[in-house]
């Protein structure tokens, strides 16, 4: 489990610790799903490819778009050397064909890169975001502090048993603050009043 407060540094970490996971392999694709609607994993992935271009570090950024079969990869915009201009890939990840196919179409947009990391809808939309990791090296839940639903990670942890996927962890982001929200916004309540 990754802990990684809101900022560039617990971004900055959790892009590091995929990296440790990664070694020695020639190339480690990784999911990273939120659990609901409720988590923003764009933030996720921009602070994570704007660390990897800071340390000129290659590495590879897509996004998952639709549901079921009409499932496209899409290159995640401002990548290095205008990668984000690469064509877009649809897959089906329930076809068992799809893992070759990736492998194909990142041999062809991501040469070279050891690390791609790809962007999924949430889990609670169902399937596509674990059927998509049992077709790489796994899949990461992103989870965040006083918004996930504890309703929400049950359900996302189901789906991920259900697909049969690597589950590397879940990456939690959010407020590192000990004190509860609630708390917090009472507190500052009673000093304006």
């Amino acid at each position: 489990r990754t802990t990684s407060p809101v900022g560039f540094a617990g971004f900055a970490e959790l892009f590091d610790r995929i990296q440790m996971f990664a070694q020695g392999r020639e190339r480690c694709v990784v999911v990273l799903a939120p659990a609901s609607h409720c988590e923003s994993i764009g933030r996720v992935m921009s602070a994570m490819a704007a660390h990897a271009e800071q340390r000129n570090e290659r590495a590879f950024f897509a996004e998952l778009r639709g549901r079921a079969d009409a499932c496209t990869l899409v290159p995640r915009a401002g990548q290095r050397g205008g990668r984000d201009s690469a064509t877009s890939l649809a897959i089906d990840p329930a076809d068992p064909t799809t893992s070759g196919l990736l492998s194909s179409w990142l041999d062809t947009h991501a040469p070279g890169d050891r690390l791609v990391l790809l962007e999924a809808p949430p889990l609670a939309n169902g399937l596509d975001a674990a059927l998509l990791a049992r077709a790489c090296d796994g899949l990461i839940v992103v989870a965040e502090a006083e918004v996930t639903e504890r309703d929400a990670l049950h359900l996302a942890g189901e789906r991920v048993r259900a697909s049969g996927c690597n589950t590397l962890g879940i990456a939690m982001v959010g407020s590192s603050d000990p004190m509860p929200g609630w708390l917090a916004r009472i507190l500052r309540r009673d000093t304006t009043e």
